[in-house]
């Protein structure tokens, strides 16, 4: 839904990508695309402070590529890419960073500064929907929890009955 809100959001794009950082390995990993990757979805774990997207979380600020074929952090690149620009927010929640969303282009200069004005509201709301759903999947949890812990409360009051009575 984030992703596919970024595309339509922003018609200049023909892709978006919502990373979150894994905590444990310190690692951003794809968790949502949007846009014609021709079935391609990466598997590329960045660290943080690798390619553009791990740098953008690392210093919590927005980046622009107009060229990426000009950019040092794409000349060496090995895999085909299919974009000309890109623009890069940072997703996150009272100086809490938990990942990045890209948006990509098909033409050079795709993304200007209203672009990524607007992609990082977009990535403020992204992490209070993330953080909302994150608690919502812990409360649905404890439920669950105290639900079995009642019934065995239950149960366990129930036989002391019966043997109270037998």
């Amino acid at each position: 839904l984030i992703v596919n809100s970024a595309c339509e959001l922003m018609s200049n794009t023909t892709h978006a990508v919502l990373h979150l950082l894994d905590l444990d390995q310190q690692v951003l990993i794809p968790r949502a695309v949007s846009g014609n990757f021709e079935g391609r979805k990466s598997n590329r774990h960045m660290h943080l402070g690798e390619g553009v997207a791990g740098q953008v979380l690392s210093d919590g600020e927005a980046v622009t590529i107009s060229d990426i074929t000009t950019d040092s952090r794409f000349v060496n690149q090995t895999l085909p890419v299919t974009f000309r620009s890109i623009a890069v927010a940072p997703v996150m929640l009272n100086q809490k960073r938990i990942g990045t969303i890209s948006v990509l282009g098909s033409e050079v200069g795709e993304f200007h500064q209203d672009d990524v004005n607007l992609l990082n509201s977009l990535g403020t709301l992204s992490a209070i929907a993330i953080e909302n759903a994150t608690l919502y999947d812990s409360m649905q949890n404890e439920i669950k929890e105290r639900i079995k812990l009642e019934s065995a409360l239950r149960n366990s009051i129930a036989s002391e009955r019966e043997l109270r009575l037998s």
